[in-house]
């Protein structure tokens, strides 16, 4: 895990006090955007993420599951310092330049029971709210896949790429890049009917295709 070199600044104000305190006592790692994290990292490493954002993604196989997405603050890797076992299939993969800070769980381990011990109460709080939020997110999310019809989740998710790095305004609107592929494992459907609630939409004059992204207009979830 090699420093940065060319890092941009860390606003204090996007992490913790506690998440501050263990920035001496790991490593600065860098991914391109599209860039995987090292399974052999993700698996040993506890961190939190300093700039950019990560997808995270259950991967078997030919099968991908989107999980949720990851801002700056948030924690990887939480299972593998709290119950000693990180997910085998979960997939950590940048869709930004993202700055990472990672810990080897031994070496953070150990530190938390000597130099660190003031910081192994609040540091298992911290993770076990955090897991807790993000179980209660996805509980929601599954209840939304059974309930709500593939239109209603296809919106959810162009709503949610207009908060990604790679949205651009436009004076009609907002253009968003997110492949129909992506756009089904986040829904949960399949590529064609992504594509055929998309081209509904566009036939509505919701939005339309601008080059390899898309345009939603002002009031698009509105018409």
């Amino acid at each position: 895990m090699a420093a940065s070199t060319m890092a941009p600044p860390l606003a204090p104000e996007t992490i913790t006090l506690l998440q501050q305190r263990l920035l001496p006592h790991g490593q600065d790692h860098e991914l391109s955007s599209g860039e995987v994290l090292d399974p052999v990292l993700a698996r040993d490493c506890v961190g939190f993420v300093l700039c950019g954002q990560l997808r995270l993604t259950w991967e078997q196989g030919e099968d991908v599951t989107g999980i949720t997405v990851l801002h700056i603050g948030d924690w990887l890797n939480a299972d593998g310092l709290l119950v000693h076992q990180s997910p085998p299939a979960a997939v950590y993969r940048a869709t930004a330049f993202t700055r990472l800070m990672l810990i080897e769980i031994a070496a953070l381990r150990t530190k938390l029971c000597g130099a660190l011990s003031d910081l192994r109460a609040p540091l298992n709080e911290a993770l076990a709210v955090y897991l807790a939020q993000r179980t209660l997110a996805l509980s929601a999310r599954l209840h939304q896949s059974y309930f709500a019809d593939t239109e209603a989740l296809v919106i959810e998710a162009l709503e949610e790429a207009t908060t990604w790095p790679s949205a651009m305004s436009h004076p009609d609107g907002t253009l968003v890049k997110i492949p129909c592929k992506t756009l089904a494992e986040r829904v949960g459907c399949t590529r064609v009917t992504a594509s055929r609630v998309l081209g509904k939409l566009m036939r509505e004059g919701r939005m339309r295709r601008e080059g390899r992204r898309i345009l939603l207009s002002h009031h698009w979830k509105c018409a």
